[in-house]
């Protein structure tokens, strides 16, 4: 897997995030159209998600696994 660079551009890193907001107008042209096309509603969020994933690669930035996790402590925990 590719690692992302450090210096990449913040609209650029929010992108797959905003693509998520493509399924809103996506259910309401497959329910307007009906029939098959409510089938592409999950196709869409299991494929692009899937396929923005392998583009984006692996963000090794944070955290550092060098250093040893804390545990947390205290109530709710």
């Amino acid at each position: 897997m590719s690692t992302l660079p450090a210096t990449r551009a913040p609209l650029l890193a929010a992108l797959p995030y905003w693509v998520s907001l493509l399924t809103l107008p996506l259910a309401a042209f497959a329910a307007y159209m009906g029939g098959w096309w409510v089938l592409l509603l999950p196709a869409f969020a299991w494929l692009l998600f899937d396929i923005l994933d392998l583009v984006g690669g692996l963000d090794q930035s944070n955290p550092d696994l060098t250093r040893p996790m804390r545990r947390c402590s205290g109530t709710g925990f």
